[in-house]
This record gives structure tokens, sequence and C-alpha cells, in this order.
């Protein structure tokens, strides 16, 4: 995965993360990695913020976020002053998406893992392309209200979204953006996860779920999981690991 050089623990960061750094399975080495490491966010739903909100208190060293509007800007931000405090140890950069396909390959360069969150699902479909092109593990999360799906994309061990998603239910795709619905404990569901697959993948932690997707249904309080979804051989994407 691409990172940044790698950064050695100073006194402060050693103190800073103590509590973190003492958990099985996380070590000096796996904190280094996260602040070595550099996040792409792509915003949309709730579950984005929320999702920011972890990622800057476990010290990922650079946060990449891209956004559509100013509406979601000032959610990001506001979800970060008012919920979190700030990390000396961590780069914030706020983007605004344009039109046309230079945009996505910033989001892809350089990154230790893709997360979007985004309400337009032809640019989920594209974000899928590229990120199986590039070899940068992206985790998606799609739906709204009191339903949510999280899937782990980890090229050449999961299937692409293009795959993945008619399994999962969803065979039409809509040509421009949804509505967004939130509800925000079924978001904070979505973002639980995210985050934390964010942080294993970026800091080499324990067993990531690369061919599972999660589905969350709110009112049944149904969890449902659907397993085996291995890279298709015939699909030109995800087939050619």
């Amino acid at each position: 995965m691409p990172c940044r050089v790698k950064i050695m623990l100073t006194p402060d960061q050693r103190e800073r993360y103590q509590c973190q750094i003492a958990l099985a399975g996380m070590s000096e080495s796996s904190q280094e990695r996260l602040l070595s490491g550099s996040i792409s966010v792509i915003t949309g739903a709730l579950s984005a913020a929320m999702t920011i909100e972890h990622l800057v208190a476990a010290g990922v060293g650079r946060i990449n976020i891209f956004n559509n509007s100013a509406e979601e800007e000032y959610e990001v931000s506001h979800n970060l002053a008012t919920r979190g405090p700030a990390n000396p140890d961590v780069t914030l950069e706020l983007n605004r998406i344009e039109a046309g396909s230079q945009y996505l390959e910033e989001m892809v360069e350089g990154a230790s893992v893709i997360v979007e969150a985004t309400l337009d699902w032809q640019l989920k479909l594209k974000l899928s392309d590229l990120a199986m092109a590039s070899g940068v593990p992206l985790i998606h999360t799609g739906g709204s209200g009191f339903r949510q799906q999280v899937y782990v994309m980890v090229p050449g061990r999961s299937a692409c979204l293009r795959c993945v998603l008619p399994r999962a239910g969803i065979d039409d795709y809509p040509l421009t953006p949804v509505s967004r619905v939130n509800f925000p404990p079924v978001d904070a569901w979505a973002a639980s996860i995210m985050s934390l697959e964010s942080l294993k993948l970026t800091g080499r932690l324990g067993v990531t779920q690369a061919n599972e997707l999660w589905k969350l249904d709110g009112l049944s309080g149904e969890l449902e999981t659907l397993r085996g979804l291995d890279p298709q051989k015939d699909c030109p994407d995800c087939g050619r690991y």
C-alpha cells in the first residue's frame, strides 16, 4: 500500500497513544504505520464525518477529504470541532470534487485506503474501477435511513463493486446522486466498521474481512453477512489479479 515516509514515535506521541499502543495486537510499529498513512475519504452520508473523527483520534497522519458541497464541508468541520479535539499529528485536507477524471486520480494517489460514503452511485463504481486498477483497498458504504451496508474491497482478495452489488440485491444504479436520509445510530454503526477496517488496513492489524459484506436493518435488528465475495475470474477489474 502507498504510504508516506516512515515516522518514528516521539516521546509525546508515545504518551498520546499509550492506551492505544497497549492494546493486544497493537504496537509502536503499528502506530508508526498509522502516522505514516494517508486515507482518502469521499463524503456524502453522515457516516463519513463520523469516520473522519475516529481516524483523527487514532492518529492517521494524513486524511484527504473530498466533498461535493459546502454543506458537506461544514458538516465535517463542525463534527470535528464539536465532538473531538484536534490532533497535532494529523493533517486534514479538504477538497471539493470537480467535474472530470483528474480528481478521481487525486483520491487514489498516495492513499493507503479509500473510504467512500458518496451518494453518487456512478462515482462509487468509478472509484471501484480505479481502486482495483491501482491496487488500493476501498471501503464502501451505501444505504439510507435504517438500512446500511459496508464492504471492504481489497484488490486480489475481493470482488469489485460491480460484481458484489448484484449479490447484495442492487442491480440498478441511479444515474444521478440520491437524496441523503440520515439516522445517526445506524450511520454510527457504519462509521465504526469503516474506521476500524481503515485502521486495520493502514496499521496492518488483525484480519481484514476482504470478501464479506455487512448489511444492517436497524428496525428489525437483523445483521446479515454475505460471505465468499471473491474475485470473479471473468471480470476485467477484479479478475485481473
